[in-house]
Parts: structure tokens; sequence; C-alpha cells
């Protein structure tokens, strides 16, 4: 997996794949260690409720899901805007929100980065198809997983980092960690920019965008890994004292991340031994697995007759 990712490649094609890899990598990072303080920072500054913050995040995820498919179409469709252009955009977009919270002195400047932001949920897939235009069929599935690997460790040194900068900050310039993302996403939108000229005029192995949009479609509607983390941390919270409940987190953090880690590198050689379909027939079966898992021995923590009326 790794030995695939750093082999020589012809048309500066290996620069093109880290580039946009290493923007791929530090956009999530970026993005997991804001969400980890992000909260904090608007009931420091704004006195926001968690109602309030759920409203935000509400309209924040319709606006990204409408903007990118239509941004997507029209920059795609009628101007043939290539992927890695696109992706270029999507880093400049999340820069440019990330500019409008460092700023912003009102809630109403948070909402204008939402609409500045409205192209940032693109980056994922089309850096992944640039990474597939530019790599033979047989090794996407390597590099793929490499990538995932990386995704997946990368908030274990982001979050922290993240909750240290606002510890020292917060009484002095609470929106310093958003200036720590602004930067950050501006050198993944010039490492896009490189590689866009460098891909200029190559030869393709050509892959529809629109299968990676589609298969981001139920991350998207439903919070993906990051709903499912949330929850599984709340019922962990529910269930344990105060005595016990921060050595069960960290358990649990380090079985998830360590599942993910293993599950990336494991499926780059399932690949390598079968073909995609039996990766994504072992990946739906695990899912279902562990949804029957939950529905049938996790119990609910929560009465759910205490919010009616």
């Amino acid at each position: 997996m790794v030995k695939t990712s750093f082999t020589p490649r012809p048309d500066n094609r290996r620069a093109i794949i880290w580039l946009t890899l290493s923007g791929l990598v530090l956009s999530l990072a970026l993005m997991e260690g804001n969400m980890t303080v992000f909260f904090l920072f608007t009931r420091a500054k704004f006195g926001w409720t968690i109602r309030e913050y759920t409203i935000y995040e509400s309209v924040s995820l319709v606006v990204q899901m409408v903007g990118s498919l239509l941004a997507l179409t029209i920059l795609k469709k009628f101007f043939n805007v290539s992927d890695s252009m696109l992706t270029a955009l999507a880093f400049g977009s999340d820069c440019l929100q990330n500019v409008a919270r460092t700023l912003a002195n009102t809630p109403r400047d948070l909402y204008i980065g939402v609409g500045l932001g409205v192209m940032k949920s693109i980056s994922g897939p089309m850096g992944r198809s640039v990474v597939s235009n530019v790599t033979p069929q047989d090794e996407i599935g390597k590099i793929f997983s490499l990538v995932t690997a990386l995704e997946s460790i990368s908030p274990l040194g982001s979050a922290p980092l993240y909750t240290i900068i606002y510890s020292n900050t917060i009484d002095t310039f609470p929106s310093a960690f958003n200036a720590v993302s602004t930067g950050g996403t501006f050198l993944c939108f010039i490492w896009m920019l490189i590689a866009y000229v460098l891909e200029k005029g190559l030869p393709r192995f050509t892959l529809n965008p629109w299968l990676f949009m589609f298969a981001y479609a139920p991350v998207m509607f439903s919070g993906g890994t990051c709903a499912l983390i949330t929850g599984i941390f709340c019922n962990v919270n529910d269930v344990t004292t105060e005595k016990n409940r921060a050595i069960r987190m960290g358990i649990t953090e380090g079985v998830l991340f360590a599942g993910i880690f293993v599950g990336s590198i494991s499926s780059s050689y399932i690949l390598q031994w079968t073909n995609s379909s039996t990766v994504f027939a072992i990946s739906g079966l695990s899912c279902l697995l562990g949804l029957l898992y939950i529905w049938l021995c996790v119990s609910e923590t929560v009465d759910c007759g205490e919010f009616e009326g």
C-alpha cells in the first residue's frame, strides 16, 4: 500500500497523487480539530445554546449539500472544469468560511461563512477523483486505503492540538483555532493549484466523478462516521460512572481508531487478492452485523418520552 503510493511515475503523477492526498488528509484533520472546540467557541463568544448550535449545523449541512450539487453540475457540465480545479475551489471555499469564522463578531457573520463554504464538501469526492484519474485501475484501491488510514489517525493529533490552542487563547483571541484552520485550508488550496498545473494535458484513467458523489450521499444525509462516533460516546457516557468514565471512553476511542486503521490496511490486500465487489460486500456485511448487534444487544439509554410535548 505505502510502496504503491511512493512508486515513481511518469509525468509528475506521483507528485499529483501526494499533493492531493496531503490536501485530503490535512483538510480532514483541520475539520475534526475544529469540531472539537467550535461549540465551546460559539457558547463563549455568542452565548449559544445547544439548540442554536444545532440549527446552525443543520443550515450548514443543507447549504453544503444543495450548493455542492449545483456547483458541481454547473461547473462540470457547462464549463467542463477539471476535477483538480474543483478540488482547489472546494479548499478555497473552505478557507473563506474559516476566514469568516475567524473575523466573526456576530452570529450573522458565521452564517455568512456558511454561504462562503458552499462548495467545501466536494473536496473529498473530487480529490479522490483526481487520484483515480492519474492512477491505474489496479492500484487505486491501495492508494485509497492509505488515505483512509491516514484520515482515520489524523484526529488523534488534531483534536488535542485544537484543544490546547483554544484553552490557551480563549481570553485573548478565542478565534485563534479558526485562524489555524484558515492557514491550513489555504495550504491545501495551493497544493491543489499545483496539482492542477501538473495534471493539465495528461491522459487520464477516466472514472465518473458522480460515482464518488453518490457514494457520499448517505454520509451527507446521516452524518456518517461523525454521527456514529458521537452516538457511541453518548452511550458510553450514559452507562458509566464518573469514576470509570474516562478510562472507558479512552478504551472506546482506541478501539475505534484501531479498527479503522486495521480495516483500511486489510482492505487493500483483500482487493489485491479478490476484487472490489468482494471488498464492498465484506464492508456492507460488517455494517449490517454492527447494526444488528446494536439493535438486539444495546439497550436505549434515553427515555424519548422526556422530549415529547
